[in-house]
């Protein structure tokens, strides 16, 4: 999952043929640090010759397996309006996906995003971030159940191993911090796949996230 995510806007076409109607509706994910919670929206943003676009939006959370946390239906969710779901975090770190299922002028909707992870304070995870170095985003594929090892058995990280890892890339790393997507406090290794270098500013949104983990 190193590639541009588009989940953080999902944008639904619906087009019916036999009405010549088109749909769209976008569905977000968002968390509320300050009530502990997170929240799936749906909104019809366009919709054009529709009569009837009837949906249900489902929250699920996940850690070890996957568990229905809401629900709400709109029987006709109209051009502008939206509906969201939320649910409280219950200070567990989880990863959370959305599902949309229905009809738009009979046309069947079923739709689903990614799990996304949330914080045990409701914040999503920084999939936005993106390493101007190697172009690759910010991974998201990440453990929601690690735990925390003593110190003592961290993995090292020095300069003569950061200096291999931008051997490996062939790129100077001067100017970037080398982020552990699992961080050494919970066992991440040095392994190139779990190195992603950082401007300092987008590696401490991340390391600020992992405070709450």
């Amino acid at each position: 999952q190193g590639y541009k995510p588009n989940n953080i806007l999902h944008k639904i076409p619906i087009y019916d043929t036999k009405t010549r109607g088109s749909f769209y509706l976008h569905v977000t994910l968002d968390g509320n640090t300050t009530t502990k919670t997170v929240t799936a929206t749906v909104k019809n943003v366009a919709a054009l010759g529709f009569s009837e676009v009837l949906v249900e939006l489902k929250l699920f959370s996940y850690r070890t397996y996957g568990i229905q946390r809401g629900s709400t239906v709109d029987l006709d969710l109209n051009l502008g309006e939206s509906m969201s779901v939320s649910v409280p975090t219950n200070d567990i770190t989880a990863k959370y996906c959305a599902t949309l299922t229905g009809t738009a002028n009979g046309t069947e909707i079923n739709y689903s995003t990614y799990y996304i992870p949330f914080n045990r304070i409701g914040k999503k995870y920084p999939i936005e971030i993106k390493s101007d170095l190697t172009g690759e985003y910010l991974p998201y594929n990440i453990s929601v159940t690690a735990t925390q090892i003593p110190t003592s058995e961290w993995v090292p990280w020095n300069t003569q191993i950061r200096n291999a890892y931008a051997e490996y890339l062939g790129k100077d790393l001067t100017g970037y911090e080398v982020h552990h997507i699992l961080p050494r406090r919970y066992g991440g290794t040095n392994s190139y796949s779990n190195l992603i270098p950082l401007k300092k500013g987008d590696h401490t949104t991340v390391t600020n996230w992992w405070k709450y983990y």
